[in-house]
């Protein structure tokens, strides 16, 4: 059954933590569910996000991240293959971890479920069309070589939604936008699954400080482990179950 959430609810400012017109232009869940994980297999991709990471320079790393956590809690059996810094566009001739270099290092049939979680990188060092490359090449990847069911996590909100980024000003909205509407047009199989990351809670740049330090490890960016156990798995409980 495919499941979209409802925009009213998280519209609410109270909820989204966003203000409700941006709210109602950001796309929402788009998920295939009920999913049953007891017992099944997963595969977690990402950057520092995914793996852990909760305070600025990365010597930070909690295993309360949200794989372990999750898994925990709906019985996943799981890998978690993320690499901080991990982007889905990486040009030629640069030195960066790669989305779809995880993938690859694995075999993706051993799993029940694909988990990706990525684009904060790639909106702090690429446009929107250069992120597009890189996710294209990422889902036919995913498409040849696996057969069960994908979930991709967007962005959370951060602290730096809105921000100055090598004197662009970039909204990572637009990131979110653009990757969302290129999964959902490839989905010709309904195999992906995609869960809007803001649609968690996370505080943006205007939100009160004491809850920006209280949710995000580095008050901007890695969440805590409070924000991990509070907002982020809550989230994908909500959305995949």
């Amino acid at each position: 059954t495919l499941y979209y959430s409802n925009p009213v609810d998280y519209a609410k400012p109270e909820v989204s933590k966003i203000a409700r017109d941006t709210a109602v232009m950001l796309p929402h869940h788009s998920v295939f569910k009920p999913f049953d994980f007891n017992g099944k297999t997963a595969a977690f991709f990402g950057d520092s996000i995914t793996v852990g990471v909760i305070n600025a320079d990365g010597s930070q790393v909690t295993t309360h991240n949200y794989p372990n956590e999750f898994s925990a809690k709906v019985g996943l059996t799981h890998t978690n293959k993320a690499v901080s810094g991990a982007r889905i566009y990486v040009p030629s001739g640069i030195s960066a971890a790669k989305i779809l270099t995880q993938l690859q290092s694995v075999t993706l049939s051993n799993y029940d479920f694909v988990f990706i979680a990525g684009g904060v990188n790639d909106f702090l060092a690429y446009t929107v069309d250069e992120m597009l490359i890189g996710l294209a090449e990422l889902i036919a990847y995913v498409k040849a070589n696996f057969t069960g069911d994908v979930i991709w996590i967007t962005p959370i909100n951060t602290a730096k939604n809105v921000a100055d980024v090598y004197n662009n000003k970039k909204d990572l909205n637009d990131y979110i936008s653009a990757m969302t509407k290129l999964i959902k047009e490839s989905d010709s199989n309904y195999q992906f699954s995609v869960v809007q990351g803001w649609e968690f809670g996370f505080p943006t740049l205007d939100s009160d400080s004491a809850y920006k330090n209280a949710m995000f490890g580095d008050g901007e960016l890695h969440p805590s482990e409070l924000g991990y156990n509070t907002l982020y798995v809550p989230g994908l409980l909500t959305a995949l179950c």
